[in-house]
C-alpha cells in the first residue's frame, strides 16, 4: 500500500538543506559526519545523489513490529483520517504487510549506496525474523547472505505467553560476498579476554627461579590469620612447570571461550601458546608431497603422520620448524602439532552467538540524555567492527538515540582510524532535538562527565525543491 509521501517524491525533487547554526567544528583533523533529520526514505533518496556507492557499512536497527512499539504506517488512503500515520496493532490485517511494504522501499534505496565491497547488518527480533529473512534474500541475494547473529540478551521476557524470548538476530548480507571476503579481517572479532590472558602468563612467568606463595594457596590460607613468617614456610621455588601448572589451572576457573581456555600453555619464552592439527584437512587424500616424514628432534625416529597427509607442504613445514612453531610430542609417537602464540592470534571468527546482557542507562545519565531501551554502545560496536573492521563509512537510517554514532566514535579512537558516520532520523517525539543530536554533540565535544572523542559535525534536515513536477525544478 502506497506511502502518503510517495506523491511529494513523484511530483518534487527531495534534497538536503544544512543547519549551519548546528554544526560541531573541530580542527582536529578527524572527520566531519553527517547528521540527517527528516523522513529516511527522502533522505536515501538524496544520498543516492551524492554518496551511491559510497557506503561500506549499513548498519541499521528498524521498528521490530511488536503491535507495541509505535510503528506507523502512512497509510495515504486513511492520511485525511490519521494525519500522523496511524500505528500499526498487533492484530491488524495488514500487519505484516505494511511493515514489509515500509522496509522494501527503504533498503531497495541502501542497495545502491552500498559499495560493491560493502555489507549490510540489520537488527530484529522474533516479530518479523522470518519475513525480513526472505526481503533481505529477494533485494540483497540469497547467495549474499553471510549468515544471522544471535545475540543472547541473557534476560528472558517474563510476560510471554509461549517460549520466554531472551535473543534477537542480527541479518549480515554483502552487497557482493566474493568481494566482501577478499578484504582484510572481516568477519573476525577481537578475543575477548585475550590480554588477561596475557597479563597473567605475565605474571606468573616472572615468578621463575624466585621463591613465593602460590596464589592458590593464598586463598587457602587466608582466612587463618597466620603470621608473615608462618605463611613464608608455604613459599615455593618456582619453575616452567609449575607457572603451566598455576596458569592452567587459573584458567579452567575463568568464564572464558573454549577458542581462548585452548591456549593453555607458556613456553621458555614467556609466550602463551596452543597446539593445532596439522592433518591434510580435506576428506581426500593430500598430493603426495605432503607425506614428508618428520623425524623427532630427541629419538631421530620418524613421527607418527595423519592418514591424509599433513596441511602443508614440505617447504612450510621447514620453516615452520626453523621458528620453532611445531610442537613435537615427548617421544615419535606423538603426531607433531602447530604452535600458535596467542601474541600473534588476538582475532578469532565472528560467531553465530554474542553473549552482552548489558545496558547504557548509566552511560546516558552521564550524557544528560533519556531514551528507553537503548542499544548499547557495545554491543554496537561489536557488530561493526566483528563483520566490517574500519570502514571508511558507516551509515543508519534508524538513528534513534544515536548509539551508532557514538559507537563509530569510540571504535575511531580506540583503533586509531578514521570511519564517517551518516545518521539519519526523524524527530517524532523530540528523539532528533532533545536525545539524538544532544547525545552526538556530548560525545563529540565532551560533558563535565564524559571526555570528548573529537570529530566534527554537519547538521541536515530535508526538504524539497519544485511544484508539480521535477522537471519544474531548476538547479
Amino acid at each position: 500500500v502506497p506511502e502518503a509521501f510517495e506523491d511529494d517524491v513523484e511530483n518534487k525533487l527531495p534534497i538536503l538543506k544544512e543547519k549551519p547554526e548546528l554544526a560541531i567544528k573541530n580542527n582536529d583533523g578527524k572527520p566531519t559526519h553527517i547528521l540527517i533529520e527528516g523522513d529516511n526514505y527522502h533522505a536515501l533518496t538524496c544520498l543516492n545523489y551524492t554518496h551511491k556507492g559510497k557506503i561500506d557499512v549499513i548498519y541499521i536497527d528498524p521498528p521490530y513490529n511488536t503491535g507495541s512499539d509505535g510503528f506507523k504506517y502512512k497509510d495515504k488512503r486513511i492520511l485525511d483520517k490519521f494525519p500522523d500515520g496511524t500505528e500499526v496493532p498487533k492484530d491488524h490485517p495488514y500487519r505484516h504487510s505494511y511493515w514489509l511494504s515500509f522496509l522494501r522501499k527503504r533498503l531497495e534505496l541502501s542497495l545502491h549506496l552500498l559499495s560493491e565491497n560493502g555489507v549490510i547488518v540489520v537488527h530484529i527480533d522474533e516479530n518479523e525474523i522470518y519475513n525480513l529473512g526472505l526481503l533481505m534474500n529477494d533485494i540483497f541475494g540469497e547467495s549474499n547472505s553471510l549468515g544471522v547473529i544471535v545475540w543472547n540478551k541473557m534476560n528472558p521476557k517474563g510476560d510471554s505467553l509461549g517460549v520466554s524470548t531472551m535473543h534477537e538476530y542480527v541479518l549480515c548480507f554483502a552487497k557482493n560476498k566474493d568481494l566482501f571476503l577478499l578484504q582484510d579481517k572481516v568477519l573476525l572479532k577481537k578475543k575477548e579476554n585475550a590480554q588477561k590472558i596475557l597479563a597473567k602468563a605475565k605474571s606468573l612467568y616472572s615468578k621463575i627461579g624466585r621463591r613465593v606463595v602460590p596464589d592458590s594457596i593464598k586463598e587457602v590460607i587466608k582466612p587463618f590469620n597466620y603470621n608473615a613468617q608462618k605463611v613464608k614456610e608455604f613459599e615455593v621455588e618456582y619453575t616452567l612447570d609449575l607457572v603451566n601448572n598455576e596458569f592452567q589451572s587459573w584458567l579452567s576457573k575463568q568464564n572464558f571461550s573454549g577458542g581462548e581456555k585452548a591456549y593453555k600453555f607458556i613456553d621458555e619464552k614467556g609466550d602463551v601458546y596452543r597446539g593445532v592439527s596439522m592433518a591434510w584437512p580435506n576428506k581426500e587424500k593430500a598430493p603426495d608431497e605432503y607425506f614428508k616424514p618428520l623425524y623427532h628432534p630427541i629419538t631421530k625416529k620418524q613421527c607418527s603422520m595423519p592418514k591424509r597427509g599433513w596441511r602443508n607442504p614440505p617447504e612450510t613445514m621447514e620453516k615452520l620448524i626453523e621458528k620453532g612453531l611445531i610442537l613435537f610430542g615427548v617421544d615419535e609417537n606423538k603426531q607433531p602439532e602447530r604452535k600458535y602464540l596467542l601474541k600473534e592470534n588476538l582475532l578469532e571468527n565472528t560467531s553465530s552467538i554474542y553473549n552482552y546482557a548489558g545496558s547504557d542507562d548509566d552511560l546516558l545519565d552521564m550524557l544528560s540524555v533519556s531514551f528507553p531501551y537503548a542499544k548499547p554502545v557495545n554491543a554496537s560496536k561489536y557488530f561493526i567492527s566483528g563483520i566490517c573492521p574500519n570502514p571508511n563509512v558507516v551509515l543508519d537510517f534508524f538513528a534513534g538515540s544515536g548509539t551508532t554514532g557514538q559507537a563509530v566514535l569510540e571504535l575511531n579512537k580506540e583503533n586509531n582510524c578514521d570511519t564517517q558516520f551518516i545518521l539519519v532520523t526523524n524527530d517524532e517525539d523530540k528523539i532528533m532535538s532533545d536525545t539524538c543530536f544532544p547525545r552526538l554533540k556530548s560525545v563529540i565535544t565532551g560533558t563535565n562527565n564524559f571526555d570528548g572523542l573529537g570529530g566534527s559535525l554537519r547538521y541536515y534536515q530535508t526538504a524539497f525543491v519544485g511544484k508539480n513536477n521535477i522537471l519544474n525544478a531548476t538547479d
